[in-house]
């Protein structure tokens, strides 16, 4: 009979893929810009290679400093902000 896990939570810090803040997340992240038709896309270095995040994906580091993207629905699936 299968055991059940529950995941331990880990703080990650986000940043939010607009408009208004694509410069800062790209610098944030070390991102790389690509014009993609009809819209720019960054792509971010992971452990993994180079993945890419559209415009409204949450950007993710982890407690180790590794970064990756997670779509918006995805990301209100696993996280929820830690009130400070």
């Amino acid at each position: 009979t299968p055991k059940r896990y529950q995941s331990i939570p880990r703080p990650v810090e986000v940043m939010q893929l607009t408009t208004d803040m694509w410069w800062d997340v790209a610098r944030w992240c070390d991102g790389e810009t690509m014009c993609a038709s009809p819209h720019a896309v960054l792509k971010v270095k992971t452990d993994f290679g180079p993945l890419t995040a559209y415009e409204g994906d949450y950007i993710v580091r982890d407690e180790y400093g590794s970064f990756r993207p997670c779509s918006k629905a995805a990301f209100h699936n696993f996280y929820e902000e830690v009130q400070q």
